[in-house]
């Protein structure tokens, strides 16, 4: 049988009611299953949905998302993984015990280790994905020794530490990235790209640090009161909230903001290089009557 359909090329906008396509592939991929067809490795990619995710709301994604699930437990998961990454199954992980062994390349599904407090030592997956893969470390309070995956599908919880100085982030976090203890960073790389929010809550000072690239939605990050040397997204799809800074003086805002710009306290232009494109409002009450003329003229509006 010839294999299914690549599931990058399906419609799946989150909407109630999955397209034609969606079902056409569960239902090749069951069938295949049921005559002990051999999957192909795009049809394994698919199935363990390693390069899209399916995000269908309402009763019939739930169906879809359990269909899916029903093949996937008839099979060898890790001889799956090992075909589709060109590995070894003993440098996959499928539990938490085997996740901490070290040596692992891939994990699949949630990773959580919330009760790990101090990360001397730990060696973690070099990538954690599949369905939305979340890797929880809530609970870690000193992070200088772990060694944090490479990439993660889903989200990536850090909310408990209060500084990431010396710590190497993930390249690409696939939804939200939580940093939100963090109070003061210096000489720090965040992912690259980070597909939905940046939440950076209680940071107040940042030194040396440059952003992801690309953020899906918000970056988040309102108590942010002093910036040297900071470089910012070049596109943000959503908000971007740094209400408290009062100078961006030699600072270039993002390219591209999809909807909010937040610089309520921000004294004057100086030095600041604007967005080509702000899709939302731009909160600027700390300005002057005339920058703030000067401003609506960059922006066009």
């Amino acid at each position: 049988m010839t294999e299914a359909m690549n599931i990058s090329q399906l419609d799946n906008r989150g909407r109630a009611e999955p397209a034609p396509a969606i079902w056409n592939l569960i239902r090749g991929l069951q069938q295949m299953q049921k005559t002990s067809a051999p999957f192909s490795e795009r049809d394994l990619r698919n199935l363990y949905e390693i390069d899209q995710t399916l995000t269908i709301g309402g009763i019939n994604g739930i169906e879809i998302n359990q269909e899916f699930s029903k093949v996937r437990g008839e099979r060898d998961t890790k001889a799956d993984l090992a075909t589709i990454f060109h590995i070894s199954a003993d440098q996959i992980s499928v539990n938490r015990d085997e996740a901490l062994k070290g040596g692992v390349e891939f994990h699949y599904g949630d990773l959580n280790l919330s009760d790990l407090e101090m990360g001397k030592g730990v060696t973690l997956p070099k990538e954690i994905g599949g369905r939305i893969a979340t890797l929880n470390l809530s609970g870690l309070r000193q992070g200088d020794d772990i060694k944090l995956p490479e990439k993660v599908s889903g989200s990536l919880d850090l909310g408990g530490l209060a500084s990431i100085d010396g710590l190497t982030l993930p390249k690409e976090v696939g939804m939200y990235c939580d940093l939100a203890g963090v109070e003061s960073a210096q000489n720090v790389t965040l992912p690259t790209s980070v597909g939905i929010d940046l939440y950076l809550s209680h940071l107040q000072t940042a030194s040396n640090v440059v952003m992801p690239k690309y953020v899906g939605h918000d970056v988040y990050a309102p108590r942010l009161r002093e910036v040297a040397g900071i470089t910012f997204p070049e596109y943000v799809g959503g908000s971007l909230n740094v209400q408290s800074l009062k100078s961006l003086s030699g600072s270039t805002l993002p390219r591209e903001i999809g909807q909010d710009l937040r610089l309520d306290e921000l004294t004057d232009l100086v030095g600041v290089t604007l967005p080509e494109k702000v899709g939302g409002y731009v909160y600027v009450q700390g300005l002057g009557n005339v920058e703030k003329e000067e401003l609506k003229k960059l922006l066009g509006g």
